[in-house]
């Protein structure tokens, strides 16, 4: 791009390596910030030469087409994945793991993050999916975030600004970059968390699969289950290519082993089709494709 980089960048990086169903092209750039000051001055490099931007979290709900990205991919790192505790209020980077939070707060006696153990993100992409399981989601805990958007700088929003929804916040049209969220999290007994998160890692382990996999592919229709309706439909195990929907879990897909992009989208509109056909229920996709359309 013509001039020295605030940061390291790589160039021609996979993406299968930084997603966790295994597919998908190349970024032309793929930059690592640390610091608040290597962001700043990552965006200002970036806004010189209007160059295209994506940040990426660990890429489990993620669909990375085999197209090359030709911009700057952007994962965070550094002081982002840092947690900072202050009696039952949390401070936690984005790119923190989920399951790395819970079991932090869990050291520190404190619970209500037991449920992240079971959802295979970073403390970002929960934020902007507001993810949940098992009756809880990322609003029933956070209390502000620090972001940072390019014309703007930084700055901080309160759970009230976030239109957190199912599923959904503003995060996901807006631009802004969640950086930190504050969680506010309640004393608890340390065996007692750790019983609750085995349960629960139990729980999955026995209904769902963990290993070159994505999901849950879609949204549960109001009042309804989406895995149900997949069932429904006859699905459970469809596949195309080397991409087939678990028979595990009828939400999830599997990449059996050089799976395509262009067989996930295929098999996810075949899902789509069918299962409003023959429930008259509309499934709406959960995740992001990448490159953006």
């Amino acid at each position: 791009m013509g001039e020295p980089w605030a940061l390291t960048p790589v160039s021609g990086q996979p993406l299968a390596r930084l997603n966790s169903f295994g597919i998908g092209g190349a970024a032309g750039l793929f930059c690592q910030p640390t610091t608040r000051d290597e962001l700043a001055r990552l965006f200002e490099i970036i806004q010189t030469h209007q160059a295209p931007w994506f940040i990426i979290g660990k890429g489990t709900n993620l669909i990375c087409k085999e197209e090359d990205f030709e911009g700057v991919l952007i994962r965070l790192a550094g002081e982002f994945e840092q947690v900072r505790f202050a009696g039952p209020m949390v401070t936690v980077g984005a790119g923190l793991t989920d399951t790395k939070l819970a079991v932090k707060a869990r050291n520190q006696g404190l619970k209500g993050a037991e449920f992240l153990v079971t959802i295979p993100g970073s403390l970002g992409g929960a934020v902007f999916q507001n993810a949940g399981a098992h009756g809880l989601e990322m609003a029933d805990l956070i209390e502000s975030v620090e972001c940072f958007e390019p014309n703007k700088g930084f700055f901080r929003l309160q759970k009230s600004e976030m239109a957190l929804g199912y599923r959904c916040s503003r995060f996901q049209e807006s631009g802004e970059l969640v950086l930190f969220g504050k969680l506010r999290l309640e004393p608890g007994d340390k065996t007692q968390i750790q019983a609750h998160e085995k349960a629960l890692l139990a729980q999955r382990k026995e209904t769902q699969i963990w290993a070159h996999t994505f999901g849950s592919i879609f949204k549960n229709p109001k009042g309804q289950s989406a895995w149900a309706l997949i069932d429904q439909a006859g699905l459970r195990g469809k596949q195309l290519g080397q991409v087939r929907i678990s028979p595990k879990h009828a939400n999830f897909a599997e990449n059996l082993g050089g799976g395509r992009s262009r067989d996930l989208i295929e098999l996810i509109k075949l899902v789509q089709s069918e299962v409003f056909k023959q429930t008259g229920f509309s499934l709406v996709l959960e995740a992001q494709q990448f490159p953006p359309e």
